[in-house]
């Protein structure tokens, strides 16, 4: 355990935490204003779970978009788009 005892890494642990809580509170708290308490993070935090569970490899291969809309059903060009078809998705 790199010789830290192990009140010591569980001291270490909590601190780390902390400060890397402290730093993504104001997205959290961001979020649930915008979206009245509904969702703890953004879509797009949600698709990027979903291509790196996907496509690992962490560059785009052909045939990774249909893998991505085969699971979510929409890929992010069909939403990041002025086309008037992003319509047809509901509100972030």
């Amino acid at each position: 355990m790199g010789g830290f005892r192990r009140e010591e890494l569980a001291s270490r642990l909590a601190e780390d935490s902390l400060v890397l809580l402290l730093a993504i509170a104001p997205c959290l708290i961001r979020n649930q204003i915008a979206f009245q308490g509904q969702v703890l993070y953004s879509t797009l935090g949600g698709h990027d779970a979903v291509e790196g569970v996907l496509t690992p490899q962490g560059r785009a291969l052909p045939g990774d978009n249909e893998k991505i809309k085969g699971a979510e059903g929409w890929i992010l060009s069909d939403i990041e788009t002025n086309d008037p078809s992003r319509l047809h998705f509901p509100p972030e």
